[in-house]
């Protein structure tokens, strides 16, 4: 019996098709639609969409540009990644600029750390990312 082997990683950031979007760039976009954050955030409420398929609905964004090759578990994990570091990031943006530190220096730390902070801070800011309520702890 053949052991399989784990299949070599490909870059989210350079595996678009033929100078199309790469994984990140799809997955970006439709985080940074307000609606689809959203939905993505209502665990609790009544006419919540399963996450299951809203994944769906990206893996098939990712189909329609050529990539068949990412999996639903690598998705929700991509998308968890991207929420927990925005999330540090803007808490420490939010200390830096409250101690305060240059706004213009701050905003290009931000952008080096986390390179979608223009596309995401518009439709994350005030969306469960309170960082004073965790700064108080």
């Amino acid at each position: 019996m053949k052991s399989k082997g784990k299949k070599p990683y490909k870059s989210w950031l350079k595996d678009g098709v033929q100078n199309g979007p790469s994984s990140m760039e799809i997955l970006i976009e439709w985080l940074g639609d307000k609606n689809n954050y959203i939905k993505w955030k209502q665990d609790y409420s009544i006419n919540r969409i399963p996450k299951k398929e809203l994944i769906e609905e990206i893996i098939d964004k990712l189909q329609q540009e050529g990539i068949y090759h990412r999996l639903p578990k690598d998705v929700a994990s991509k998308i968890s990644t991207i929420l927990n570091n925005y999330r540090i990031i803007r808490k420490w943006r939010d200390i830096n600029l409250n101690n305060g530190n240059c706004e213009k220096t701050v905003q290009q730390e931000v952008l080096k750390r986390f390179p979608y902070w223009n596309s995401l801070h518009p439709v994350f800011d005030h969306q469960d990312f309170d960082t004073r309520k965790e700064s108080k702890k």
